[in-house]
């Protein structure tokens, strides 16, 4: 489906901090916020409304033209914006479910408490997704070196693979991303999985070459 607005047209706005650009993003994106933060997350309609005004605050202060890093920060097509602003969206979702988990764990009765299984111990977060490195950071310095590694990974991945990958980060569904690569759907879950697997693995790879 084409954007009600194209990304160029967004961003300036955004620049020049037209507000009304906001209405646009809520049309363009809210939909597919919403539902995967209700169901990936399991958080209700309200707390994700809530997390989608974070995000638009945050991309409103990263394209602040008073600040030199915002002023540079550019993009070569639709997908990489997009992916862009879900990364800001998935950051919020991780926030928010940490705080959540936190605010849980405070109000255990003692009596309710178990001990720690070491098998379980280095589990971590069940919702963190391996390909949020990405989008780790809130500091917009960092904005153009994530894009070209995201770019340089993505680069490794077949045409269809990419596009699969692309659509799975902005939280369309299997089916959805069926429909609309022509691909059966019952396929994509495996599928989606080892395209990950080969982005991770060339993040690794990349990070161990940089530590030389």
């Amino acid at each position: 489906m084409k954007p009600l607005l194209p990304y160029d047209e967004i961003l300036k706005k955004l620049r020049q901090r037209d507000t009304s650009v906001l209405a646009a993003l809520l049309e363009q994106y809210g939909g597919k916020m919403v539902g995967y933060a209700q169901r990936q997350w399991q958080f209700s309609a309200e707390e994700s409304s809530e997390l989608i005004y974070q995000t638009f605050d945050v991309l409103l202060r990263r394209t602040d033209p008073t600040i030199p890093s915002a002023s540079t920060l550019s993009f070569e097509a639709q997908p990489q914006f997009d992916a862009f602003v879900f990364g800001i969206f998935i950051n919020k979702l991780r926030e928010a479910h940490r705080q959540r988990n936190r605010e849980a764990q405070r109000y255990i009765p003692i009596d309710q408490l178990e001990p720690v299984n070491s098998d379980d111990a280095d589990e971590g977060d069940e919702r963190t997704e391996p390909l949020d490195i990405w989008f780790e950071s809130d500091d917009s310095s960092d904005d153009h070196k994530r894009l070209a590694q995201m770019d340089e990974a993505l680069a490794t991945l077949p045409p269809e693979d990419r596009s699969l990958l692309l659509l799975w980060a902005q939280g369309f569904s299997y089916s959805d991303i069926g429909g609309k690569l022509g691909l059966n759907p019952q396929h994509l879950n495996v599928r989606c999985f080892r395209a990950k697997q080969r982005v991770i693995k060339w993040f690794s790879e990349h990070a161990k070459q940089t530590q030389l």
